[in-house]
């Protein structure tokens, strides 16, 4: 295996995580702009709370799915070939 792509293999895990770290310094803002709102209608911490959590979990469950899709198309090209 040619030494470029043994650096890059190597340095993979490390992006990732920047990755999934700017991923989630991103969703705090999101966050802030659906449970604020929520909070100064109802006053209530808890139910602002919990509508962002759920507007959240929105993300995830659509990203899983997507995953799921890009597995399925992915996984039957390889056959294909």
């Amino acid at each position: 295996m040619p030494a470029a792509v043994c650096r890059l293999q190597q340095k993979a895990p490390s992006r990732a995580i920047l990755i999934a770290l700017s991923i989630a310094v991103q969703d705090v803002p999101e966050g802030l702009a659906v449970a604020l709102p929520v909070y100064m209608v109802s006053r209530s911490g808890v139910k602002g709370f919990s509508i962002g959590v759920v507007s959240a979990a929105v993300e995830y469950i659509s990203s899983f799915i997507a995953l799921i899709g890009v597995v399925e198309v992915l996984s039957s090209a390889r056959l294909d070939l």
